[in-house]
């Protein structure tokens, strides 16, 4: 796994209407945020 992978938050998905195809990302997403820091600016 890169660095990229491992740190950037970059790319915005957005899903309506369908739960079934939903629910899987959502729970990726909860994954990822329990790890990840906040981002404070600069």
């Amino acid at each position: 796994m890169g660095i990229a992978q491992e740190r950037n938050a970059e790319n915005v998905l957005t899903l309506h209407g369908d739960r079934n195809l939903v629910q899987p990302y959502r729970k990726n997403s909860e994954a990822h945020k329990r790890h990840s820091d906040q981002y404070a600016g600069r």
